[in-house]
C-alpha cells in the first residue's frame, strides 16, 4: 500500500467502517449481536461512518447509517453455508458502491477475504472463540483451516477473552497482532436501582422474596439443566421465598419448562427487548450463570452495572471478569454447588448486600468508552500496514 496514502488516512479523525457480523440484536441473537450493536453506536457517536452486514431482520436500529440484511435459514447447518455465500455476494456489491477504511468481520470468513484483500482493505477479525470448544464436526472440519488462514493474513485480530487469545498463538497467528479488548459495556445509559412495580405485581414478588436471574440464550451449552435442578431443590428444600426468571430464548426453553417443578415460583418470560430487560434487573438481587463455554459474557457487564450480585461457572471468559469480591464461581455441571451458593447468598445479606456494591464498581474497568477507544487504535494499527 502506498506510503503516503497510510499516513493520509492516520491523519483522517473520522473513518468509515464496515462491520460484518454474524448475529445481531434480536431475539435468535445472543452476547455477540449485543456488542455489536453498541460497537457501531459507540464508532457513531465518535463520528464515524459505520455501515453493517448483518444475519437478521432488525428494523428499528435502521436509522443510523447502513444497515444490510442477510436472510437466515432455519436449518442451522445449511445456514452456516448459505451466509458465506450470501455475505460473499452481498459484499461485493456494497464494495463496487462504497470505499472503507477498515472491515472489522466479527467471525473468521475465509470466503470473503479475497474480495477485502483485491480491494486493498485493511482487515480486523474479532475472535469470540476459535472454535476449539463446537461439537459441530461438519463445522471444524470444514471450516477452521480456511478460517485459520484468513486469521493469519488479516491485518490486525482482536480477542474478547485470553483464553481465545492463548489459542491463536497457539495456533500460530503472529503474537504482535492478537489484542486482547475485553467487551465493554455503556455505563452512559441511564439506569434506575427501583423496582419496578408493574413486574413485581405481575409474578407476585413479594417485599421478602429474593429474586435470581438468568439471561442468555436457552440451550444445553448454558448449563440451564443444572440450575434448574438446583432451583428444584432449593424451593423443596428450603424455606426461603423466591422468585427466578430465565429471560431468553431456544430450542432447549421447552425441555427446560418441563423439568421445573414450580412454575410458581420459576418463570420463563421468553425473549425481552433490552429495555423492557432493564425492568427485569431492577427487581433481581442475584444473576446465576451456569454456562459450560465462553467468551466473555456481556450479561455478566449488565448484571454488574445494575448491581446484582452474581453466582457463575468457574471457567475461562467469565473467570476474567469476576472475582470473590462480587461473584462465587462454582464447578460447572454441579448442581449441589448452585444449591449451596443459592443459600449462601439468600441467607447472608450483609455478604449479598457487599457484592451487589462491588459489582456497580468494578463494571467501570469494562467500560464501553474503554473498548471503543482501544477499537479505534486497532483499526489506526491496520490501515498503517
Amino acid at each position: 500500500m502506498n506510503t503516503m496514502i497510510c499516513w493520509r488516512r492516520l491523519i483522517v479523525e473520522k473513518l468509515k467502517i464496515l462491520i460484518i457480523s454474524g448475529e445481531y440484536y434480536s431475539k435468535e441473537g445472543g452476547g455477540i449481536g449485543k456488542l455489536v450493536l453498541d460497537l457501531r453506536d459507540g464508532l457513531i457517536e465518535k463520528g464515524h461512518s459505520t455501515d453493517v452486514i448483518h444475519y437478521c431482520n432488525i428494523k428499528k436500529y435502521e436509522n443510523m447509517n447502513k444497515f444490510y440484511k442477510i436472510q437466515k435459514n432455519n436449518f442451522p447447518i445449511i445456514s452456516s453455508f448459505l451466509w458465506s455465500y450470501r455475505v460473499k455476494n452481498h459484499l461485493r456489491k456494497i464494495l463496487n458502491k462504497r470505499r472503507y477504511d477498515v472491515v472489522h468481520c466479527h467471525m473468521p470468513t475465509a470466503m470473503i477475504y479475497p474480495l477485502i484483500h483485491d480491494k486493498k482493505i485493511p482487515l480486523v477479525i474479532t475472535f469470540h472463540t476459535t472454535g476449539t470448544d463446537f461439537t459441530n464436526f461438519i463445522k471444524i472440519s470444514l471450516e477452521n483451516k480456511k478460517d485459520l488462514l484468513c486469521a493469519r493474513r488479516a491485518h490486525e485480530l482482536i480477542t474478547v477473552s485470553q483464553k481465545v487469545r492463548k489459542e491463536l498463538i497457539h495456533l500460530g497467528v503472529e503474537k504482535e497482532k492478537v489484542n486482547y479488548i475485553p467487551n465493554g459495556i455503556n455505563l452512559h445509559q441511564k439506569k434506575s436501582f427501583a423496582k419496578d412495580r408493574k413486574i413485581l405485581k405481575r409474578y407476585n414478588v413479594e417485599k421478602n422474596d429474593i429474586v435470581f436471574l438468568y439471561v442468555g440464550r436457552i440451550n444445553e451449552r448454558k448449563g440451564l439443566f443444572y440450575l434448574i435442578q438446583a432451583l428444584n431443590r432449593f424451593s423443596e428444600k428450603t424455606k426461603i421465598n423466591f422468585k427466578a426468571f430465565i429471560i431468553g430464548d431456544g430450542r432447549y426453553r421447552k425441555e427446560m419448562m418441563r423439568i421445573n417443578n414450580h412454575p410458581e415460583k420459576v418463570f420463563f418470560p421468553g425473549f425481552i427487548d433490552k429495555d423492557e430487560l432493564t425492568k427485569y434487573y431492577s427487581i433481581s438481587d442475584i444473576l446465576v450463570f451456569p454456562s459450560l463455554s465462553e467468551s466473555l459474557p456481556i450479561v455478566l457487564l449488565e448484571s454488574m452495572k445494575h448491581g446484582l450480585g452474581i453466582i457463575a461457572s468457574d471457567i475461562d471468559g467469565i473467570n476474567d471478569i469476576c472475582n470473590p469480591s462480587f461473584s462465587k464461581l462454582i464447578p460447572p455441571k454441579d448442581i449441589m454447588s448452585i444449591y449451596n451458593a443459592l443459600i449462601e447468598l439468600s441467607e447472608n445479606k450483609d455478604l449479598l448486600e457487599k457484592m451487589k456494591n462491588n459489582s456497580r464498581s468494578e463494571v467501570k474497568k469494562f467500560s464501553m468508552d474503554k473498548m471503543i477507544a482501544k477499537t479505534e487504535k486497532v483499526y489506526k494499527r491496520a490501515i498503517g500496514k
